[in-house]
């Protein structure tokens, strides 16, 4: 497989490519491996206090040539490949930080105390091509 991707210009940098793989064994059992191909996923934070991105080693494009290391001519299978964004802040914390939401004081009626706690308010986009065959 030979995969690239692009940053959106509106988007967040590239952390990683990644091609997902399911397949059926002998058995009839289903499963699914996740292989990373460029990049890494750890790349990248975002201070959900502030919104502000560091971008780690996360860039503007992604390229990578792999052969699935596990390849079994026959085997019913499926990839596709999955692009992951440095982390980010949900668009509902730029919300709560123009409103100057105290998370100390806000009651819990408040119609902006979902803005608390602030683990939920990180995201990481990805977007996935469609599947490739195998068989």
């Amino acid at each position: 497989f030979v995969v690239a991707a692009m940053r959106d210009p509106e988007g967040a940098p590239l952390a990683a490519i990644q091609i997902v793989k399911s397949w059926v064994d002998a058995d009839g059992t289903t499963h699914e491996r996740v292989y990373d191909v460029a990049g890494a996923v750890t790349t990248g934070s975002v201070d959900p206090d502030s919104c502000v991105i560091d971008p780690g080693a996360a860039t503007d494009e992604l390229c990578a040539e792999w052969v699935d290391p596990d390849f079994v001519s026959g085997q019913r299978a499926f990839y596709y490949a999955r692009v992951v964004e440095a982390p980010t802040c949900r668009w509902s914390r730029y919300v709560c930080i123009e409103a100057g939401v105290d998370c100390a004081t806000i009651t819990p009626d408040d119609p902006l105390a979902s803005c608390c706690p602030t683990s939920r308010h990180v995201i990481r986009e990805r977007a996935w091509t469609s599947p490739i065959w195998s068989r």
